[in-house]
């Protein structure tokens, strides 16, 4: 297959991720209408987390087709190292930080901390693709972590003392 055939069969498996997610959250809303704002954020978190879901796939696809790339595979396990170890410092820095010039931070950290089963996903099928040992250890390692942060958050959030 050409890489224009390759690069649209990528485009459009993310495009029917996000189509089929829509959908989805659109019946949901239908069936059961929203009562108040509360109900507007979980119908936005489920419709972020089903995107997400339904694109491993297309990015799967992606994965195997580039798996010879090494630079890509570097690229890949730096960016998982990155958002794990930021995800770590969030667990910690939520605590700690209420206000000041650190607070964006911790806002782009609590998105983090909701999309890390999702990294931990990403990670593992990307540790599964790699040839390359020490890009698929640096993936592995960046799946532990976010196992760790995401068994920690969760953990708070059941004690009833996440987030702040």
């Amino acid at each position: 297959m050409s890489i224009s055939g390759r690069i649209f069969v990528i485009v459009t498996g993310y495009l029917a991720a996000l189509v089929i997610a829509f959908t989805a959250i659109y019946a949901l809303r239908v069936i059961i209408p929203p009562t108040n704002e509360m109900r507007d954020f979980a119908d936005a978190f489920k419709f972020v987390f089903l995107a997400g879901l339904l694109g491993l796939i297309p990015t799967g696809i992606a994965f195997y087709w580039l798996r010879y790339v090494a630079w890509l595979w570097y690229a890949v396990a730096a960016g998982a190292l990155a958002f794990a170890v930021l995800g770590a410092f969030t667990t910690h820095a939520l605590r700690q930080i209420s206000a000041g010039p650190l607070e964006g931070f911790v806002t782009f950290g609590t998105l983090t901390l909701i999309g890390s089963p999702l990294l931990v996903l990403i990670s593992l099928l990307a540790a599964l693709m790699t040839r390359i040992r020490a890009a698929r250890a640096m993936l592995l390692a960046a799946a532990a972590l976010e196992v760790l942060v995401c068994l920690n958050y969760y953990a708070r959030l059941l004690m009833g003392r996440a987030m702040f």
